[in-house]
């Protein structure tokens, strides 16, 4: 195992959704009681949630978790943290690292208080320096080149492809919807399994950890 110092920054940025709050059964169970949608298992297989919902039409499948997302009754901003993730975000915090969120939610300021209200909730008050919320179609890439060399964290493999264009090291989060592509070798990406396997002073870049988790 090949170690290096930290990136200089000290800073550590975060995906939210399946990175350190759960999405999908929030979302299930909005789907089944407001619209009466059966998902076909408790979460999607493929980033496009269309089989898992059982929608073909891409507008109506974006409908839906727009409307998840901005509604203040829809269990979005009740998400359960993953109990590893909130202890090693607290391991890290109390280690100095300098935290951030960068999250594809909403571009509406309700809706990002709210996110913002959740992680507090889950993770503490003051935990993160701060909690950017984009809008669904948004790219993260310009909002992460405005940090210096950091850590990055994201469950979605385009993300952490920008990521890597911004000078971070950039990790894959594995998520149900993620298993098949990292399962075909993730396009080399370094693959964080869980969060047990993340070591702040391993390079990512250069191999897989957690690969029998």
């Amino acid at each position: 195992m090949q170690l290096i110092r930290p990136p200089q920054s000290g800073k550590i940025i975060f995906d939210c959704d399946e990175v350190l709050l759960p999405y999908h059964p929030n979302f299930r169970a909005f789907l089944k009681k407001v619209h009466g949608i059966e998902t076909n298992g408790p979460a999607p297989t493929q980033y496009n949630m269309g089989d898992w919902m059982g929608i073909s039409d891409l507008s109506q499948i974006f409908e839906l978790i727009h409307e998840f997302n901005n509604s203040p009754t829809s269990g979005f901003d009740q998400l359960v943290p993953k109990p590893e993730a909130v202890a090693k975000v607290r391991e890290l915090k109390d280690a100095g690292y300098d935290l951030h969120v960068l999250t594809m939610a909403s571009e509406d300021p309700e809706t990002g208080l709210r996110r913002i209200g959740n992680l507090e909730r889950g993770f503490g008050v003051g935990t993160f320096t701060d909690v950017i919320c984009i809008g669904l179609m948004d790219s993260k890439l310009e909002h992460l080149k405005k940090h210096d060399p950091s850590i990055f964290i994201d469950d979605v493999p385009k993300n952490v492809l920008m990521g890597e264009e911004a000078g971070h090291h950039s990790l894959l989060m594995k998520s149900s919807h993620n298993e098949a592509f990292i399962h075909a070798g993730a396009n080399g990406m370094p693959v964080l399994h869980q969060w047990d396997d993340f070591n702040i002073n391993h390079d990512y870049r250069h191999d897989e950890i957690g690969l029998s988790a």
